[in-house]
Order: C-alpha cells, then sequence, then structure tokens
C-alpha cells in the first residue's frame, strides 16, 4: 500500500533582509539614548513606543510595510484595498537577557528588525504553537509526552536563528519568545554608551492594524473590515 503526506494549514512567518550600513547602526544606537530612561533602559511597557515617527528611519518603515505587503500577497490579499497603520515600534535591545512567551493580539499583523547583531549575541526567536490548540495533537499533551523526533508536523515550537538586516513579519497572535540557551529571562537591560549597544542584539518591534482604504467599497466585505483612519473620532 502507498501513501502520502498532506500538509495543510501552515502558518505563515514572512522574512526579509534588508542592508545595514554603519550611518544607520549609529541613527540607532543615537535614538537609543535619546529616548531611553536615566537607567539607559528603553521599552514599550517604558512607555516609548513611537520610533517609526522618526524621520531618520522612514526608508527602514517603509520597508517593513513593503514586507508586511509581501506576506499579505502571499495570502491572496490584494494590498490596494486596504491600509497598513503601524500603531507602535520600540526597542528590545538585549545582551544576555531573553524574552518570556508572548503575543501581541490587540493588533493584527507584528514584525521585528535586527539593525546590528553582535558576533556574541546567540539569542534566537521562537515561535510557538497554541498548546491547546496543537492541530495534530490527537488531545492536549500527546505529542509532547510521545515524540521521539521533532518535525513540521509535531513541532510544539520552532527556533530561527536571527541575523544583522532580518525583518521578521507574522500574525500578532502568535506566540513568541527570545530563547538564550541555559538563560532566563531577567528585568530589563541597561545600554548607557554606544559602547554598550554595539555589544547588543538590537531589535526594533512593531505592530500594524489593517483598515479598509478608502476607495475600496464593497458591501460584502466591509463588516469584514475596519474603516479607514480618517473615519475614527477619538473621544
Amino acid at each position: 500500500m502507498i501513501s502520502e503526506s498532506l500538509f495543510l494549514f501552515p502558518k505563515l512567518i514572512t522574512v526579509g533582509k534588508r542592508k545595514v550600513d554603519e550611518l544607520e547602526k549609529e541613527s540607532w544606537f543615537s535614538a537609543y539614548l535619546e529616548k531611553s530612561n536615566e537607567d539607559g533602559k528603553s521599552q514599550d511597557c517604558l512607555g516609548f513606543q513611537r520610533v517609526h515617527h522618526d524621520k531618520r528611519f522612514m526608508k527602514v518603515f517603509s520597508d517593513v510595510a513593503n514586507t508586511i505587503r509581501n506576506h499579505l500577497n502571499t495570502l491572496g490579499i490584494d494590498t490596494n484595498k486596504i491600509d497598513i497603520n503601524i500603531t507602535k515600534a520600540f526597542f528590545n535591545v538585549t545582551k544576555n537577557n531573553g524574552n518570556p512567551l508572548h503575543n501581541h493580539v490587540e493588533n493584527h499583523i507584528s514584525f521585528t528588525y535586527y539593525p546590528h547583531i553582535h558576533e556574541n549575541c546567540k539569542q534566537e526567536l521562537v515561535f510557538h504553537q497554541d498548546i491547546e490548540k496543537v492541530s495534530n495533537d490527537p488531545y492536549e499533551g500527546f505529542l509532547n509526552h510521545m515524540s521521539t523526533r521533532w518535525n513540521d508536523v509535531n513541532a510544539l515550537s520552532y527556533s530561527l536563528k536571527v541575523q544583522e538586516g532580518d525583518v521578521f513579519v507574522f500574525p500578532s497572535k502568535l506566540c513568541h519568545s527570545v530563547n538564550v540557551p541555559g538563560v532566563e529571562f531577567h528585568e530589563i537591560e541597561s545600554f548607557k554608551t554606544t559602547e554598550d549597544l554595539r555589544l547588543s542584539r538590537f531589535c526594533v518591534v512593531g505592530d500594524a492594524i489593517l483598515t479598509r482604504h478608502k476607495d475600496y467599497q464593497d458591501r460584502s466585505a466591509n463588516h469584514r473590515l475596519l474603516t479607514p483612519i480618517e473615519n475614527w473620532r477619538k473621544f
């Protein structure tokens, strides 16, 4: 008897690649030092989430938006009918730390960009399946306890090595973490000088929501799309 395997419903992660020169790196280091607190720390939980408004990085975020468009095109989306709205972007700079399991579920699409990675920084970006919704698990925990080898159809997580210039785009609801073998996550690290930052894994993290383009009118689809930003009113 002959059998074959069908791989259905894969998760999509899109990887872009930028060339990063020293001038851009210096701009990122300067921006970090300008926006970090007096302890040399900067992350979204500390309040600074507006890197995408910095004019020095307009080309970077334009490239990020194009990577998001490529991601959506792969999903069969006509990107002329929607707007990509980056809602926040912030620094996640580490030297020795990882980052615990989390997602950005309040958004639609998330991204990470790595303009600088010191050779000693070995942290990997890890994506995780929802442990309660592992599609090939006969029942919760079966694969985790019974699998003797990991592959694309039984893996509960997948680790990716990141390189300088990488842009990763993925669904915001997809759980992810940053793994450092043998190291648990500690508090946010401090970087007070350019020299400190040169020894780091410098990551820019951001989120986006998708809204209907103002010129796209389709009664059948409108109820499934957020209205254009210009329709919104803050109270």
